[in-house]
């Protein structure tokens, strides 16, 4: 939080080196409100931390937020294109 950035440890990273993402203010401050809701995992759901994004609740999420026509696989190529 300090550094202002998420890090993707050497085990995860495609290239088995660490990177570092950036993170804006309005990222910073959903990890926030979401640190208080459970003791080890910053993303869970009804209590329950989520260990991967399962299609359903993609999809479910997408229509919730008004989204059409977007892809999980779309995250990447924004992200490396940027």
């Amino acid at each position: 939080m300090k550094r202002r950035g998420a890090w993707i440890h050497t085990g995860q990273a495609k290239t088995a080196q660490a990177i570092c993402i950036p993170l804006g203010d309005k990222a910073l401050e959903v990890l926030k409100n979401q640190m208080s809701k459970h003791l080890t995992r910053v993303f869970n759901y009804q209590g329950n931390p989520v260990s991967k994004a399962e299609k359903w609740a993609w999809l479910k999420a997408l229509k919730r937020a008004a989204i059409e026509n977007f892809r999980w696989h779309d995250l990447k190529h924004a992200w490396a294109r940027w």
